[in-house]
């Protein structure tokens, strides 16, 4: 009688849960080993470009790739089942389409973004970390340009609405607010009624002093100067207090009014990704971040 297959259960289908499976097809390929893939999505999302989804350069199915038929190729079963806990002891995952045993267990479950329990940040900014996150910021974007261009929009207002304040000047945050300042320039042609080089404004609130922290001085030079040409507001130790419906406070008390805050601050992982632990469970509403169980 023919063995029992060795099972791998590979949780999550981003660059680290497809680089996995495509590494570990390769390696036991001719051996009884059964790979089977899970994530809550039937699709890899190709993340450094999805700021080309929120500023209208690119359809969001351009930055998709289906994983499904990918894995049947290279002999990967695939469960699109969100993964709620793991039991460690037993060698089982729950999720929401039943139990998967395993043998080996390779968690790729990504991160969170990190609103470091700044007020108003869940509630009120926008992230720019999934496909759907794309698509609400241009279309937040195009609510506000079509509600500036009524005759009966006082100044005041049609400022507020066309200002996007973008917090985080990492490499997506950098190329968002250069695409974003591009996109107004297009939308001026569809919206006669609007004068962007004197109503709209993008600002790149940086928490450190630099543009692309850990990369070289030239290229965070050659940022700033290329952004600051586009006609973007960039500053610089600048540290945000709160985000609310009037826009976004600094430390500093300088308020910047907008309907648009785009979050693109660092993202954070939990331990429970990186270790064994006795054993682990989604966090509550929440589908991509974990917690260790206690």
């Amino acid at each position: 009688m023919e063995a029992e297959a060795t099972k791998v259960v590979i949780a999550g289908a981003g660059f680290a849960g497809t680089e996995a499976a495509q590494a570990l097809s390769a390696l036991v390929r001719g051996r009884n080993v059964q790979i089977t893939m899970v994530s809550d999505r039937s699709y890899h999302l190709f993340t450094p470009l999805l700021y080309q989804v929120a500023s209208g350069l690119a359809n969001p199915y351009h930055v998709i790739q289906p994983v499904r038929g990918w894995a049947v190729r290279k002999r990967i079963a695939f469960l699109e089942a969100t993964v709620n806990t793991v039991d460690i002891q037993r060698k089982a995952i729950e999720t929401d389409r039943g139990v998967l045993n395993y043998d080996f267990l390779v968690l790729c479950l990504g991160t969170e973004t990190n609103d470091f329990g700044i007020p108003g940040v869940s509630e009120k900014a926008l992230f720019l970390k999934k496909l759907e996150d794309g698509d609400a910021i241009r279309n937040r974007m195009l609510r506000c340009f079509e509600a500036a261009s009524l005759p009966a929009t006082p100044e005041s207002e049609r400022r507020r609405l066309l200002s996007t304040v973008i917090v985080g000047g990492g490499s997506s945050g950098v190329e968002l607010a250069g695409t974003i300042a591009d996109y107004f320039g297009v939308l001026d042609e569809y919206y006669k009624g609007i004068d962007t080089d004197r109503s709209t404004r993008v600002s790149l609130i940086e928490a450190e002093g630099k543009l692309v922290p850990g990369r070289g001085d030239s290229i965070s030079e050659t940022c700033l100067r290329v952004l600051r040409r586009k006609g973007v507001d960039v500053r610089f130790n600048a540290k945000v207090a709160s985000v609310d419906a009037d826009g976004i406070r600094l430390r500093d008390v300088t308020i910047i009014t907008t309907d648009t805050v785009v979050w693109d601050r660092r993202h954070k992982t939990e331990q429970g990704h990186c270790r064994p632990v006795r054993g682990w469970k989604r966090k509550q509403g929440r589908k991509t971040g974990c917690r260790q169980a206690a």
